[in-house]
């Protein structure tokens, strides 16, 4: 890698790009890892879904499920409802059955 001034790159020793593109890597290979795991807890889901019973989830962490879930947006799946967690109330909570 060529020299570059420590001041401009906040003493990092290689581009903030190759940085991202390493650790996007070292995730999905995470994830591949787990895609056993996800395509049964998916089948499950579907199934429940298909009995007319309703499946909770946790999708509000990262930067982008808030928006990609929203109730309004037309690309949304239909078997999300979206609350965002400053609404969420203990109510919420008692009503998940297992």
């Amino acid at each position: 890698m060529p020299h570059f001034d420590p001041e401009h790159t906040f003493g990092h020793t290689f581009c903030f790009g190759e940085a991202y593109y390493h650790a996007a890597v070292r995730l999905i290979d995470k994830v591949a890892g787990e895609a056993g795991n996800i395509a049964e807890v998916a089948s499950v889901a579907v199934h429940a879904l298909r009995s007319g019973h309703h499946v909770y989830a946790n999708l509000t962490t990262g930067h982008m499920p808030p928006y990609e879930l929203v109730n309004e947006r037309e690309g949304n799946p239909a078997p999300f409802r979206f609350i965002e967690p400053r609404f969420i109330t203990p109510e919420h909570v008692t009503d998940m059955r297992a």
